[in-house]
């Protein structure tokens, strides 16, 4: 009857409250400590969000220090102005989640501050309210690796504006709403390409339509399609027309993401296991947050949509099941996540020393193409041969030998491997390069002592040149004597030598042959009269 009825359903309610009370108990901590987060976030929302529209709308173009110039000077503008912003403001966080980038590492992207900055643009303009494609700056081909591996499971379409015929894949790809990437494209785009750049789509009789190759060729428009542009142009000079229909993302490699990659490279070889784990863990815990996510947003929307007595919905307490019995394992994962990581990542530094070399003599080898345009070497042709010297090198019981003897190889095997393919005259300064570039990256050599061999006139001041006291030294030759002496401190005291000596000096200058017995300035130069001969 009635009451066995009642006594029944308040059985089944009370059964359903205590797993609804003991579901949500956990939950209800983790939603106080979100809404205060976001009560937090909320202040600086509208801000943060203005500066990173400003990023993406201005900043894809242009390297990772002017970014953050740029930056640092907008946030200031904003303060001054009585508009809250983060501090420090980032990017990264303001646009992107965790699990979305652990996917973007996944799909072999470089987890630097500039790659995932880039990535963050590529995917806003790739969103159907985007007014503009991206075009990417890829002379490595990182960003078509990503793009690739990224967009594989929709079915990607990579065509080159040389294919013939490439328009007929175009118009498929539109109607069916695949992916396509051009790549390799020039410092001029097709014409016909135009429709697509001004996303000209337009709705008649109930379709969205879009007229490519003509106005009388009308082809259906679906919402999904994504469109990318790649260029392996390492400068390339686009003209206006060009820029105002795309977003210009600089995917040009940098030596911090490089870095990290060749960091993986080696640790993949010598601690396969380790990259293997890392890996694991990474998409493990990405695989249970995307998870856990979709069981909250559910829940929030069963509770929402929910009518009558809550407990009697059977959908919304195994939602909460679902989700504690997933947060409590996702927990458990992380924890176990951040022992193995924190071990992976102290074996991982181990090999940072080599790692750094190898960004290194990349980065002189990318310069050579500065000196004669033949010289140019992919990242992937850098990456094999990296690979081959620390496969061949057998390991040893020292660690710390095991470093230096990679270090060795590496530099030797690279130095003899492109010097294969220079001219005589270009090997000198290919090896003076490497040399210096080593010797900046641990501090031997600073960056005023380089940059004032490379444009010593711009720390002359011109007063030094008007004053100069020796009638057999030019007042140009004085200044950049003076220069000299306050940029390089090893200099310090240089003119004062020369006016207490200057019959020794003169005579070095206008020498013909020069000898070790320099007259450099040292601490025989005392208070009295010095004699006018070289210090030891």
């Amino acid at each position: 009857g009635p009451l066995e009825y009642n006594i029944d359903l308040s059985s089944k309610r009370l059964t359903a409250a205590s797993a609804l009370t003991g579901s949500l108990a956990d939950k209800v901590v983790q939603w106080d400590i979100l809404v205060k987060e976001m009560e937090e976030t909320n202040k600086t929302l509208a801000g943060d969000v203005f500066v990173s529209s400003a990023c993406v709308a201005y900043l894809g173009a242009f390297t990772a220090p002017f970014r953050l110039e740029m930056v640092t000077k907008w946030v200031d503008l904003c303060r001054e102005r009585g508009m809250v912003v983060s501090d420090p403001f980032s990017l990264v966080k303001t646009l992107a989640t965790p699990v979305q980038m652990r996917e973007w590492a996944i799909m072999t992207l470089p987890t630097d501050q500039m790659s995932l900055e880039n990535a963050i643009m590529v995917s806003i303009c790739t969103t159907p309210k985007s007014k503009r494609w991206p075009m990417m700056i890829d002379p490595q081909g990182q960003a078509l690796k990503w793009i690739s591996r990224m967009e594989a499971k929709s079915g990607l379409k990579t065509i080159k504006l040389s294919d013939q015929g490439y328009i007929r894949t175009l118009e498929q790809a539109i109607r069916n709403g695949t992916p396509v990437i051009i790549k390799d494209v020039g410092e001029t785009l097709d014409p016909a390409l135009e429709p697509i750049l001004l996303k000209q789509v337009y709705t008649a009789n109930g379709r969205t339509l879009i007229n490519l190759g003509g106005p009388d060729n009308a082809i259906d428009y679906d919402p999904a399609f994504r469109f990318y542009i790649t260029t392996k142009i390492a400068n390339p000079k686009y003209l206006p027309d060009v820029c105002i229909k795309v977003t210009i993302v600089n995917f040009t490699v940098t030596m911090q993401g490089l870095e990290e990659q060749m960091l993986g490279d080696v640790v993949a070889i010598e601690k396969a296991e380790l990259e293997e784990t890392k890996n694991k863990i990474i998409q493990s815990v990405a695989n249970d947050k995307k998870k856990l996510k979709q069981y909250e947003d559910g829940i929030l929307e069963d509770l929402e949509s929910a009518s009558g007595n809550i407990l009697d919905n059977q959908k919304v307490i195994d939602s909460l099941k679902k989700a504690q019995s997933t947060s409590e394992l996702l927990s458990k994962r992380l924890k176990d996540a951040e022992v193995q990581s924190a071990s992976i990542d102290v074996a991982r530094l181990e090999y940072v020393p080599v790692a750094t070399r190898a960004s290194i003599l990349y980065f002189v080898i990318a310069d050579l193409a500065m000196i004669d345009p033949m010289y140019q070497y992919s990242l992937d042709y850098f990456k094999v041969m990296f690979a081959k010297v620390v496969q061949d090198t057998e390991p040893h019981d020292d660690f710390q030998h095991h470093l230096q003897v990679l270090i060795k190889n590496i530099t030797a095997a690279v130095y003899t491997n492109i010097c294969g393919g220079l001219f005589k005259k270009d090997k000198t300064i290919f090896s003076f390069m490497i040399a210096i570039q080593v010797k900046r990256q641990n501090g031997s050599i600073t960056d005023n002592e380089w940059q004032y061999l490379l444009r010593s006139g711009a720390f002359v001041n011109p007063e030094d040149e008007e004053n100069c006291p020796m009638p057999w030294l030019t007042g140009a030759k004085w200044a950049l004597l003076c220069a000299l002496e306050k940029t390089v401190p090893a200099f310090a005291g240089l003119t004062n030598d020369i006016k207490a000596r200057p019959k020794v000096w003169q005579a070095w200058i206008e020498s013909r042959v020069y000898s070790n017995t320099l007259p450099l300035p040292g601490p025989d130069i005392g208070d009295g009269a010095p004699e006018d001969h070289c210090s030891d």
